[in-house]
């Protein structure tokens, strides 16, 4: 990913990494705790499998 260089740009860029997937249960990683419930979960933990896609709500598919 290249650094977003305008405001707009790195609005977009962090709605993309934190916009999609929501904590659904406490998640700890390597022992400490990362996400509490609700906490948006970035998506690259997700697509690198630091978090499983158990531990999380996919906002994407619940919107229209």
């Amino acid at each position: 990913m290249t650094t977003p260089s305008t405001t707009e740009e790195q609005r977009e860029a962090q709605e993309a990494e934190y916009g999609r997937y929501r904590a659904n249960q406490a998640i700890n990683i390597d022992g400490a705790r990362a996400f509490n419930p609700g906490d948006p979960v970035p998506t690259s933990h997700v697509t690198r499998k630091v978090v499983t896609k158990d531990q999380v709500d996919d906002l994407s598919a619940k919107k229209g």
